[in-house]
Order: C-alpha cells, then sequence, then structure tokens
C-alpha cells in the first residue's frame, strides 16, 4: 500500500482527464460525425417511406454517394479514423497489460 501526496493526485488526475476523457471524447465527435453525415446526408430515409419499413433490418438503403463529393470524403476520412483509432487503443490496452504482468510466485 501506498500514500499520495496532493501533488501526485493532481498529476494521475491530469493524466487521467487529458488521456482517458479526451481520447473518449475525440472518439465521440468523430463518430457523430461519421453517423450525422452518413445516416443523416448520404443515406437519409425517403419522405415516402413509412416508420414500419424503417425498422426492418433485411430492408435496403439507397445511399445518394455521387451527390456531394465533399461530404462523402469527409464520412470516408471520418470512418478510417475510427478504424485507426481503434486500432491504436486496442494496441496500447494490449501492451499495457503485457507490460504490467505481475510474476507469480
Amino acid at each position: 500500500m501506498s500514500c499520495f501526496s496532493p501533488s501526485k493526485f493532481y498529476q494521475v488526475k491530469w493524466f487521467f482527464i487529458m488521456i482517458v476523457v479526451m481520447s473518449h471524447l475525440i472518439f465521440s465527435v468523430v463518430f457523430s460525425i461519421y453517423t450525422g453525415l452518413l445516416f443523416g446526408l448520404l443515406c437519409a430515409p425517403d419522405d415516402n417511406s413509412s416508420l414500419n419499413k424503417r425498422w426492418d433490418w433485411l430492408d435496403d438503403i439507397q445511399c445518394k454517394m455521387s451527390d456531394n463529393q465533399h461530404t462523402v470524403n469527409l464520412a470516408f476520412a471520418a470512418w478510417m479514423f475510427l478504424i485507426l483509432f481503434d486500432v491504436f487503443t486496442h494496441f496500447v490496452k494490449s501492451s499495457r497489460l503485457l507490460l504490467t504482468r505481475r510474476p507469480t510466485s
């Protein structure tokens, strides 16, 4: 058991805020941008579609990908960032588990 001084506590608190909370915030903002672009602009439901049809998981959604190439590129960039961010986060968590493994006695 160890005791932390107040300065060490503030350092750990800022580390938690900057690393954990900010990474979650960045991921959430990028994911919101991606889903808003994809389902709000590019693949928005038609005006004549019913609510029952919107809840049908097997229904094909027609996307208007060629209408605005800038929006398509932004959605693609957000998707690539999410993949890279997920791989990086998985790598950091896995390496932390491997490096902090304690020997059994």
